[in-house]
């Protein structure tokens, strides 16, 4: 009987016994068996990121490819063709989520020290790349049936009507897409450009972040808007607004001197401006209950007979409370929208639905797009080209407006019409425009609103929300760690600041547990006094808006004794200034910041959030905080400053 371990071999197997000595199969040794595996793993692993690699990049090419298709798409002359944007953008949402697919198969990269930042911002640019692709797409899918009308109409004024009439017949996609783009903005908060590769396998990586990241900041800002779009264009009957100017050239807390106003009557897409007037038409006190602001009084009395100019408007121009034209004595916009709003419609004028303020600097840049333009009745073209005063240069349009309102039409009814005149020569301006440039300029004001120069307020709640969450509003902002915002308001009664410059410096330092403040503004004056846009020793108000508890240590250049009082949950140091013609003036103060808030920035790093005023130019910030110095330009609304871990 065959043994058992021969069982199962074929018939006449001959068997060979292995001589002593003889070569056998060997079996690895555990260790060399640990390494095979090892190395098995790490070339499956390898093989892995290779193919998924390969993926990524494959999917990051196609859609830098297709972005630009879409670029050269919405770039034609002649208006794109909408159902192929929808079907493009689609694809990139396709594209983004395979793209991010594959770097989720990549989960080991994120202990990589090297390159575990620039995963974390790649994931959150996918996704909100592909929200906002999503949100396009609908938006595109609304526009597709009207899409002759919208971009190849003769005129905007067609175009415009299209929009409002698609808009109206597409709510559910429009509340969809609002939906999309706001997923895209809280995805692209997370993301920081600079902590991608500034090129990948050729792509040019970073630059194509920041692009994408502020075209999604764009969308997403834009995402509240659009539910309420077809009613804010008339499409869900009439609109009225009051266009509020504001003269930047003699500086207020809003922006600059309310100095003439229109209606701006919207329905179905189309725009009808009427002339503009002079403030002066609307009584003084249309509001029953105008208050006069305890500070104000304060500080006129705490500088005695250096009050100056200030000390006519206390005493004399406000003898019954804040008039019309000085309404926008506070900063939060829609405070002193408010009282604006009670003078106006108490003294009889139609009521609006809504107000937009714009200032000089804003008509200038829409020129800068534009070009010159022809008025009907004005000898010379307002452009933005500069004109020398005094050997300084402002731009030509400024200089006309103030020109015709100021002297040549001084005494008539109509001195302030220019404004409106010019404003709607722009608008028909614009109307001739193809499709591709009103986007461009539109781009402009979007960042002409960034810097303060375009501001919106809505009586009605809801609308007036979504405002306080974008640009187009200014309300005193909140911060976690230390914050300035400085306000001026020219009382000088003079166009000074078309010349006035301005330069802060600010210091910090660890005094007694906390910090320690000191802030110093130097005002330069180079114009001498004319008799017409300069005169010399008017008073400015200057207010500091600092965190709430903050305590004055000391202050020097100023006319009289500061004043403190809280506003918005700020406190505020207020001071009068008197600005030379010409001349410079210093402004030095220095303040301690609360004793927690002081204590926290100390042991967490510094974090300083600067808010910019409306109307003024960008100004040049010198920091010295704990040691280190920085000079940055505040051009936006606010700019948050952050010490290096």
């Amino acid at each position: 009987m065959p043994s058992e371990r021969y069982k199962g071999l074929p018939r006449g197997t001959t068997l060979r016994r292995r001589a002593p000595g003889a070569a056998g199969v060997r079996f690895p040794r555990p260790a060399s068996l640990a390494a095979t595996v090892a190395l098995l793993l790490a070339t499956g692993l390898v093989g892995h990121a290779a193919w998924e690699s390969w993926h990524l990049y494959m999917n990051v090419k196609s859609m830098s490819q297709r972005a630009e298709r879409l670029q050269a798409q919405l770039g034609r002359s002649e208006g794109p063709d909408m159902r192929s944007v929808e079907v493009d953008l689609r694809q990139l949402a396709r594209e983004a989520q395979e793209a991010q697919a594959s770097l989720s198969r990549l989960p080991w990269l994120q202990f990589l020290p090297a390159v575990s930042d620039w995963q974390r911002s790649a994931q959150h640019l996918l996704s909100a790349g592909r929200w906002a692709a999503l949100g396009g797409a609908e938006l595109a899918a609304a526009m597709t049936p009207q899409q002759e009308q919208i971009f190849r109409s003769s005129g905007a004024r067609g175009r415009l009507e299209a929009l409002a009439e698609a808009l109206e017949r597409s709510k559910p996609q429009l509340l969809e897409a609002a939906s999309l783009w706001t997923r895209a903005g809280e995805e692209i908060a997370a993301v920081d450009p600079d902590s991608l590769p500034s090129s990948l396998f050729g792509l040019p990586v970073r630059a194509r972040a920041r692009d994408a990241v502020q075209g999604i900041e764009h969308a997403s800002m834009a995402a509240p808007w659009l539910p309420h779009l077809p009613s804010l264009l008339g499409g869900e009957g009439s609109r009225r607004y009051l266009l509020l100017f504001q003269d930047s050239g003699e500086v207020r807390a809003t922006g600059g001197f309310l100095a003439a106003f229109a209606l701006l009557d919207v329905s179905d897409g189309q725009i009808t401006l009427t002339p503009s007037r002079d403030i002066y038409d609307l009584p003084r006190y249309g509001c029953p209950d105008s208050p006069l602001p305890g500070e104000a009084l304060r500080l006129a009395d705490a500088a005695g007979p250096d009050a100056g100019t200030f000390r006519v408007f206390t005493s004399q121009v406000w003898r019954y409370g804040i008039p019309v034209q000085d309404s926008n004595w506070w900063p939060d916009l829609e405070r002193s929208m408010g009282l604006f709003l009670c003078h106006y419609e108490g003294s009889g004028e139609p009521p609006v639905d809504g107000v937009v303020l714009v200032d000089m600097t804003f008509l200038v840049g829409l020129l800068e797009e534009v070009g010159p333009v022809k008025v009907e009745g004005y000898s010379q073209p307002f452009s933005s080209e500069p004109v020398t005063y005094f050997g300084i240069d402002i731009p030509q349009a400024v200089y006309q407006i103030l020109l015709y309102s100021e002297r040549l039409h001084v005494g008539r009814p109509d001195r302030k019409r220019v404004v409106s005149d010019l404003s709607r020569a722009l608008l028909e301006r614009l109307y001739d425009m193809p499709a591709p440039r009103i986007r461009q300029i539109g781009g402009r004001a979007l960042e002409l609103a960034r810097e303060g120069h375009l501001l919106v307020y809505f009586p009605t709640e809801e609308l007036q929300r979504l405002v306080d969450r974008s640009p187009l509003a200014r309300k005193i902002a909140t911060a976690d760690g230390d914050y300035l915002y400085l306000v001026e308001a020219n009382y000088a009664g003079c166009k000074c600041d078309l010349f006035v410059e301005r330069q802060v410096e600010q210091k910090a330092v660890e005094h007694e547990g906390t910090v320690r403040r000191t802030v110093t503004i130097t005002y330069r004056n180079p114009a001498p006094p004319d008799r017409w846009l300069v005169k010399e020793g008017g008073t400015y108000v200057v207010r500091a808006y600092v965190p709430h508890g903050s305590r004055l240590v000391s202050s020097s250049g100023q006319a009289g004794a500061p004043v403190i009082y809280d506003d918005s949950g700020a406190t505020v140091f207020a001071f009068l200034v008197t600005m030379p013609a010409p001349g410079s003036v210093e402004l030095s103060f220095s303040y301690d910041l609360p004793a927690q808030l002081g204590r926290e920035l100390l042991q967490n790093g510094y974090a300083l959030l600067i808010q910019r005023q409306p109307g003024l130019p960008p100004v040049r910030h010198t920091l010295s905080v704990m040691g280190r110095q920085e000079e940055i330009v505040v051009r936006e609304t606010a700019r948050l400053w952050r010490e290096d871990p």
